[in-house]
């Protein structure tokens, strides 16, 4: 066999699993063993990750190459998660809106601006918005631990990943908190004070 040496650190089984003595051997002359790919690279070995798996699904298309199922359902729960808290924030804030009209319209009828009307509605909003996502990263880094195993060369406390996730939240709960806010700085302040 060609090309024989030493690797770096392998993972054999599992991502999380820590690496392991290992030794490779041509499949020819153990065709019992589970069968594996090393490449040897020069430079990052990630700039041909993706040609190697392309090689690879020519062979057997259905070879899985990583265990990729539950992070994309992970994914995919997430990004409903976010719609779904969107959504509702965006339904409170326009109830909200709804049962103050007499009072924005009045505000409106002594000189309030469009502008002064959407800050506060965002402000109210994003208060209860930022109080949640406090609570929620609270929440998420008490319950790290049931996620260790699903991540590699991520620490489940990443200060980058909890950064990320606040921000996105907080931008998600503010798009869901304009739209009411814009609605109610359109009040027209006549009509607003008779509907009381």
């Amino acid at each position: 066999m060609r090309g024989l040496g030493v690797t770096g650190d392998v993972r054999e089984r599992e991502l999380s699993q820590t690496a392991k003595d290992y030794i490779c051997v041509p499949y020819a002359q153990y065709p019992q063993m589970a069968p594996g790919v090393v490449a040897r690279t020069q430079g990052d070995p990630m700039n041909i990750a993706r040609t190697a798996v392309q090689h690879l699904y020519e062979v057997d298309p259905n070879q899985p190459v990583a265990p990729r199922l539950t992070t994309n359902l992970l994914g995919l729960f997430a990004l409903l998660a976010l719609a779904i808290a969107a959504a509702g924030i965006g339904g409170v804030m326009a109830l909200s809106v709804g049962q103050r009209i007499h009072e924005i319209g009045v505000r409106m009828a002594i000189g309030a601006r469009p502008t002064e009307i959407v800050l506060m509605i965002l402000r109210q909003g994003m208060g209860l918005s930022l109080a949640g996502v406090v609570v929620g990263l609270i929440g998420a880094f008490a319950l790290t631990q049931s996620v260790r195993g699903l991540l590699f060369e991520v620490t489940p406390t990443d200060p980058v990943t909890f950064v990320g996730v606040a921000l996105v939240l907080s931008a998600a709960a503010c798009a869901a908190c304009y739209i009411p806010a814009r609605r109610a700085a359109r009040v027209d302040p006549l009509r607003a004070l008779r509907a009381e």
